[in-house]
């Protein structure tokens, strides 16, 4: 994003707040949870306007659904723009908004990585990616960029099964209660 580093969005730092239920109304002894997180919308519109990324005259972009086959002539999900479902959103929009709009499908993504050498510290960056570009491109640095961290919540399984059952009235195994949260 070289030409286009003054247009970055700013980063902004927020603290969240412990669960009451599992660590009382007197948090002052306790450390501060911080998140760092940048607007997306500027964070893509950044990315788009690199030609770098979209290409010259955006062929790196795929505009509408486009069916991928492969030398059988079964479909292949190289793009998600061959997908059923990209397909059914773009008649969609089309239909609200007319047939010059395009859908632009963003991917949000975050992944567990280590920054020390003796495994102790870990964080979790969140990424957005732009699902229109090709995957040659889509697979590089170029594709995605960071948007933020998200913060290592230091409650346990345990805790983190009874809080939500308290607060969300969800019923089931700790397993389960992560893939509810890992979805929201």
């Amino acid at each position: 994003m070289k030409p286009f580093d003054a247009v970055r969005p700013e980063i902004k730092v927020n603290k969240v707040k412990y669960p009451v239920q599992i660590f009382g109304a007197d948090q002052s002894c306790l450390k501060p949870i911080k998140t760092a997180v940048v607007d997306i919308i500027q964070t893509v519109a950044a990315m788009l306007l690199e030609t770098e990324t979209v290409g010259d005259k955006l062929q790196n972009f795929v505009f509408s659904y486009t069916k991928e086959v492969n030398d059988d002539g079964q479909q292949i999900y190289g793009n998600l723009t061959g997908a059923k479902w990209f397909q059914r959103t773009e008649r969609a929009v089309k239909a609200e908004w007319g047939d010059d709009t395009h859908l632009l499908a963003l991917n949000l993504s975050t992944d567990k990585t280590q920054v020390d050498r003796l495994r102790g510290l870990s964080i979790w960056p969140c990424y957005v990616t732009i699902m229109n570009l090709d995957g040659k491109i889509r697979r590089t640095l170029l594709g995605s960029e960071c948007i933020g961290y998200c913060p290592l919540l230091p409650y346990s399984h345990t805790a983190m099964e009874i809080m939500l059952k308290d607060l969300y009235n969800v019923r089931t195994d700790h397993k389960n209660c992560r893939k509810l949260v890992e979805r929201y």
